[in-house]
């Protein structure tokens, strides 16, 4: 777990879609982050133990390995209801999702560009489809691996962690808005709205870059498994 500090940012993007806007300024009380997403091999001892649901069987298909790649074909409840519980228990600590807003301010690391690497973004520096240029940012094409990789297979970003952008996108705690009109301003959770879909963010591997970029968010069903969103765990200081 990576000591995040506190501090304010501007969350949201007068670049991106609706749903970015209005940008609007968020105070972040201290926390943790944890520097990757939650690997199989972390994950494995709650489907062990019976708790959470066996994922395996969706992996069958993928020549992929398994070990350290971030959890895939987890949903929200399956986070939320069954490993986070039962992880707290196993440990005696209090281990959550980080806020949508705690997220977006850990993968800007300080920066107000669209990504924690400045304006651009390439195949060297995250895992997406490198088959597509953001804003003509490249003069070549860069690389598909058409593939989740292990964790820390590139370089983490000015707070230590990694794969915020690409890979697996990563499940928050907020229910979903189509805008920030009325979004908190403390980095607390947004806990109304449309509740029965929740955001992630972060974008995955078959992803372009538009959707890495650290203000893109994107909200679905809490119980649906998907083949690209994974999470990471959060913690209070």
């Amino acid at each position: 777990m990576i000591a995040i500090p506190g501090g304010s940012f501007m969350m949201g993007s007068d670049d991106g879609d609706s749903d970015e806007k209005p940008v609007h300024l968020v105070t972040i009380e201290p926390f943790k982050l944890m520097d990757t997403e939650v690997t199989l091999a972390m994950y494995q001892p709650c489907i062990d133990a019976g708790v959470c649901p066996d994922n395996q069987q969706e992996y069958a298909g993928e020549d992929w390995g398994k070990g350290n790649l971030p959890v895939m074909n987890v949903s929200w409840n399956d986070i939320t209801k069954k490993f986070i519980p039962w992880l707290n228990q196993q440990t005696g600590q209090s281990f959550r999702l980080a806020t949508e807003a705690e997220w977006e301010y850990a993968a800007r690391a300080g920066t107000q560009t669209p990504f924690s690497t400045g304006n651009c973004i390439n195949s060297r520096q995250a895992n997406y489809d490198g088959n597509y240029d953001y804003k003509n940012c490249s003069a070549k094409i860069g690389t598909y691996l058409r593939e989740i990789t292990p964790v820390k297979s590139y370089q983490p970003n000015a707070f230590g962690l990694y794969d915020m952008h690409g890979n697996v996108w990563e499940w928050v705690q907020d229910c979903w808005n189509d805008s920030y009109i009325g979004a908190p301003a403390d980095g607390s959770a947004w806990l109304s709205g449309d509740c029965d879909r929740v955001v992630f963010r972060g974008g995955a591997w078959l992803d372009a870059p538009l959707d890495l970029r650290s203000a893109n968010r994107v909200g679905n069903s809490r119980t649906g498994r998907y083949d690209a969103i994974g999470f990471r765990l959060a913690q209070d200081l």
